[in-house]
Parts: structure tokens; C-alpha cells; sequence
């Protein structure tokens, strides 16, 4: 789906939505999945036993970043060139960064 508007104005609206603000739900994350400077996951919300978290491709300031959310991910391969992933709705994307740390070495690679 794609969103006419910038990534992380949409991240800090469905942050605000949630009952927090970018900030604070950055560095609860910060805390939760360690202190990766550029490209830090972000929980977003944790409904019905199913959290929401979120993984910048690159720099949440960045225009250019996509957020993946982490629920979604059906299985992601690395390359030379970067990385795949592919979605449980059947999509892939294709990145040219390498994987998200918080996920390279889940079960979803291949």
C-alpha cells in the first residue's frame, strides 16, 4: 500500500493513536531490542498477544525508509544486493540494504 505522506509522520500518528508519541515509544524500544542508533524496531502496540513492531529499512528521518512490519514477514533472503522479503499476502519487496539485525537470524530467513 502506498501513503502520500512522509514514513515517519505516519509512524508518529499511529504512535499518538496508540496513546504515545515517537520519542517515548523509541526508547522503550531502545530498551527492549537494544540501542541500534540508525535503524532501531519500534513497538508500536502489543494487542491481543500480537505486538506491532515495525523495522526501518533506513533511517526513520530518511524520506526514502519503508517500515516492514514484523507480523507480516513470511520468510526474507539475503544477496549480494540486498535483501527479499516476502509477505504473508504473498508480495515481495526487494531492498538493497541487508537485513534488519533484529531479524537476521530469525526463522524467517532462508
Amino acid at each position: 500500500m502506498i501513503v502520500p505522506k512522509k514514513p515517519l509522520h505516519i509512524v508518529s500518528r499511529s504512535c499518538a493513536e496508540y496513546g504515545s508519541d515517537y520519542e517515548t515509544t523509541l526508547k522503550a524500544s531502545k530498551v527492549l531490542f537494544g540501542n541500534n542508533r540508525q535503524k532501531s524496531p519500534i513497538l508500536l502496540a502489543n494487542s491481543y498477544g500480537l505486538p506491532y513492531i515495525f523495522l526501518p529499512t533506513l533511517s526513520p528521518q530518511s524520506d526514502q525508509n519503508v517500515w516492514i512490519a514484523y507480523h507480516a514477514i513470511d520468510l526474507f533472503s539475503t544477496d549480494g544486493l540486498g535483501t527479499s522479503v516476502y509477505f504473508d499476502n504473498g508480495q515481495k519487496f526487494k531492498t538493497e540494504i541487508s537485513a534488519p539485525p533484529c531479524i537476521a537470524n530469525s526463522p524467517w530467513q532462508e
